[in-house]
């Protein structure tokens, strides 16, 4: 339409100019010629403009389609490759936004922690589906290796988010915060999380990394996947010694029964969270054993 308006607005001075070309130039060629410049004066036009244009239609015509969608687009099921690592990278993204949630649940900042929940849950729901319909097996052993990572990371998000799910962030009874300890070795988990997750949502389609069937880990993240580690291993251990010190504070009144079981619940919460978070970033890298145990 706007090629057209130009070539209106110039009718004026090209339509002379034609007359005085017929002289030399047949008809037919004439015409061809005429539509060849307006369609290259139309691309020349717009060119420079393509995405204040691009912006514009897609306000006009906004995508009905979410974000997870678009990303597990059923062509992508015709390719395994493809199909895997497309899930891979919405599990590693769901795993980002729900560290960052639990990071800011226990510095006591205001969020949307139960509606991220509800999503990250959902998203799951729908890899787990997508993979489901996988219309054929990987190849290679090197594929089907990236497939079974992939399933176990999604396996431990999906746990992750369960226990959110049941036990919240909630603080301890009488509004005493989680032990200082324990929040504090979750939330440098959740940190580290996020620092792998991130570091493969940003990964190019077309890129060095994404190219071969391979892990290819910058030092980066390699320490942030240790620091993952060191942190759930260190809630693991914390767990004997809160559990002891909790009870023990029940005979000389300092504490309720129900108040110790809670506070017990609380730190067992973080460990579980901190455990699935450092499972699912081992097995989004490739790093993960196959047969780690759960709680």
């Amino acid at each position: 339409m706007i090629a057209a308006l130009l070539a209106i607005a110039a009718f004026p001075f090209t339509a002379p100019l034609m007359r005085a070309l017929t002289a030399s130039v047949d008809g037919m060629t004439l015409l061809a010629a005429y539509h060849t410049a307006y369609n290259v004066v139309g691309v020349a036009v717009l060119l420079p403009a393509t995405q204040w244009f691009t912006r514009v239609v897609e306000r006009l015509l906004p995508s009905r389609q979410t974000a997870l969608q678009r990303a597990l687009d059923p062509s992508a099921l015709a390719s395994p490759v493809i199909a895997v690592e497309t899930a891979r990278r919405v599990v590693a993204d769901v795993l980002t936004t729900i560290a960052a949630s639990v990071s800011a649940a226990l510095a006591g900042e205001a969020g949307s922690a139960t509606q991220d929940i509800a999503s990250a849950a959902a998203a799951l729901a729908a890899v787990r589906d997508f993979l489901s319909e996988l219309k054929e097996p990987p190849e290679t052993e090197a594929e089907r290796l990236r497939m079974t990572s992939t399933l176990h990371a999604l396996e431990h998000a999906s746990r992750l988010v369960e226990a959110l799910a049941e036990g919240g962030l909630r603080a301890q009874p009488g509004g005493a915060p989680h032990d200082p300890r324990a929040a504090g070795l979750c939330t440098q988990a959740m940190r580290a999380a996020q620092v792998v997750g991130g570091s493969i949502t940003s990964e190019s389609a077309l890129g060095p990394q994404a190219a071969p069937i391979g892990w290819s880990v910058s030092s980066e993240v390699a320490a942030a996947l240790a620091e993952v580690e060191g942190a759930a291993r260190g809630l693991e251990a914390l767990q004997r010694e809160h559990r002891a010190a909790t009870l023990a504070s029940v005979a000389p009144g300092k504490l309720t029964a129900a108040d110790a079981f809670a506070r017990i619940d609380a730190a067992r919460l973080l460990d579980r969270i901190a455990h699935h978070a450092w499972h699912s970033t081992a097995h989004l890298l490739g790093r993960g054993a196959h047969d780690d145990p759960g709680p």
